[in-house]
Order: structure tokens, then sequence, then C-alpha cells
């Protein structure tokens, strides 16, 4: 008799850790210069804000500054460009590197708590990208409880690279700038970007 107990207690404590197990949330980080974002960065913040299963996407800005683009231009031209989705939060980060931000960012109790998932992006090109692989241990360390997890992501078209936006933005080239910017912009948004940044039209 005593052996039947036991074990429907067992059950029951099982049972019950189940049930009071804590389910965190779900927050894919999207690190980056971002001088300026354009098309393709976007695309991938609307890619995992469209998830079901997550909770919440933060874009970190690095530091660095890429004149003419300053951080907080970049913040504001992602606020612009994310208005429609209240899922994607952006903040600047701590570190002129996104890589360094990523691990900031895992470790801050402020942000992530116990049972959290950080989701990191890797595009089919970088599957081989190693530099986040000791995120996880990163977090075990600092912010126990919180899981660090790669997610394999789509290669967005529409993109080109920072250096080339920020060359369209010095010369004047408008119609190439707006070409890479995210779509739909209005009009209305499409002056707002450019009020943002020192362009000439």
């Amino acid at each position: 008799a005593s052996d039947v107990f036991k074990r429907q207690t067992e059950s029951i404590n099982s049972s019950y850790q189940v049930l009071t197990e804590k389910t965190g949330k779900r927050i894919a980080l999207i690190p980056g210069g971002f001088k300026p974002p354009h098309a393709g960065h976007f695309l991938l913040a609307k890619h995992f804000a469209n998830k079901k299963d997550v909770d919440e996407v933060i874009v970190i800005v690095s530091t660095k500054s890429r004149p003419p683009v300053t951080v907080d231009m970049s913040i504001k031209l992602w606020e612009l460009y994310t208005k429609e989705f209240p899922k994607i939060k952006v903040r600047s980060g701590t570190t002129p590197s996104p890589v360094d931000d990523v691990y900031e960012l895992v470790a801050d109790n402020s942000v992530f708590q116990e049972g959290d998932v950080a989701l990191l992006g890797k595009s089919e090109k970088d599957v081989d990208d190693r530099r986040f692989d000791r995120a996880q241990s990163y977090a075990e360390r600092n912010n126990p409880g919180v899981t660090v997890e790669s997610v394999v992501t789509p290669v967005f078209a529409g993109g080109v690279s920072g250096t080339i936006m920020r060359n369209f933005i010095l010369s004047g080239a408008a119609i190439s700038f707006i070409k890479n910017l995210p779509t739909p912009l209005s009009q209305q948004q499409t002056d707002q970007a450019y009020a943002i940044l020192p362009c000439n039209r």
C-alpha cells in the first residue's frame, strides 16, 4: 500500500511541477549598425513580428555612428518604419559592436527573466556564423534561466549595404535612396525619412 501511495504522491508532485512551470516570453533580437536601416533590415524585423510564437522583437542599434547617419537618426527611422508593428521595440545598444550588444542584453535581467527565450536570427547565407555561439553559456553565467536559440531566417531581398545607402544620402541620389526604403511608405513617411536624414534633394 505504501508503494501505491508513494507513486500517487510522485504523480501529483510531477503534475504540480508542470502546472507551475514558468512559461517565459520569446523575444527576437535584431542587432546591427543600421546606419541607415533599409528595406532588408525592416523585412527581417517584420518576419519575426508576424510570427505567432514571438512575443516581442527588439531592434538594437549599435552606438557606432557612420557619418552622415547617427544613432539617433537610425532609431528615428526604425520608429517611422515600425509604427504599425507594436511588437517591434527599438533601442540603442551600449557598445559599438552589435555582437557585444546581444551578449549585454541577454545578461540584463530587466529585459530577460528566468524562462525567457532570446531568439537570434541567422540568415540562410550566414549559417556558419559563429559570433553568437557563446551567448547561451554567457546567459547561464550572468542571467540563469534564460535560453538563447538560433533561428535560420530567409535572405530578404531589397536591401543594399549601409555604405551604399550613405552614399545615396551624401550624393543626393534621392530616387535610389527611396527605392531601398521599406515599402510601402506613404509620401508623408518618405518626407519624414528625408527630414530625419541630411538628404539633399
